[in-house]
């Protein structure tokens, strides 16, 4: 069945450099936010209905396999760009 599952998950990070006479600096990377989200698409039951009838017979114990699967994992410098896509702006 066609289904679609995104997933958005952000960490904004605060660096802080410990220094100790005679050792070499130390940075330390602390999380102070993070930001998740989950949407999910599944097809009602009357369009699973209607898209499994457009759909050839398949031999019994036989099995449809996925022809599109994709994950892609991305950083803010394309989330900023994509998100602007989608921002409303009055102009």
């Amino acid at each position: 069945m066609p289904t679609a599952s995104i997933r958005i998950s952000a960490q904004q990070r605060k660096e802080t450099t410990l220094e100790h006479p005679g050792r070499p600096p130390i940075s330390i990377a602390d999380v102070v936010a993070e930001f998740s989200a989950h949407v999910h698409y599944g097809p009602t039951y009357e369009s699973a209905r209607d898209y499994l009838e457009t759909l050839p017979e398949l031999a019994p114990g036989a099995r449809r396999g996925s022809d599109l699967t994709q994950i892609r994992r991305f950083t803010h410098n394309t989330l900023k760009p994509v998100a602007d896509l989608f921002s409303v702006r009055d102009k």
